[in-house]
């Protein structure tokens, strides 16, 4: 996935779900940033990494890594859900003037 793509993605989620959003906690300190939370959704989505393997690299819990996921699976299908049924429609009526042509 390109860097543009990806970056398009996180900031379409982070404006859909204020989760997303870094805040700091109740001793001022600052919580998980938006890139950890949708990079940890990405890894268990694309790779079926285990929830408890993201503490590891992305240094979140795994009962976190659960939540992102379930929350940028929301989030991706309300913000995208729309466009894909424009683009599949697309599609079809492109291939279908393509077989036409033939």
């Amino acid at each position: 996935m390109s860097k543009r793509l990806f970056l398009h993605i996180v900031d379409a989620v982070k404006q859909h779900d204020n989760y997303f959003t870094q805040r700091h906690d109740d001793l001022g300190r600052l919580g998980l940033s938006t890139l950890q939370k949708i990079t940890a959704a990405f890894r268990i989505l694309a790779y079926g990494m285990p929830a408890d393997a993201t503490d590891e690299y992305i240094k979140i819990g795994d009962s976190t890594a659960i939540e992102c996921k379930k929350r940028f699976c929301r989030a991706i299908v309300k913000i995208f859900s729309e466009c894909a049924k424009h683009a599949s429609k697309w599609c079809i009526r492109t291939r279908h003037c393509k077989f036409n042509l033939n």
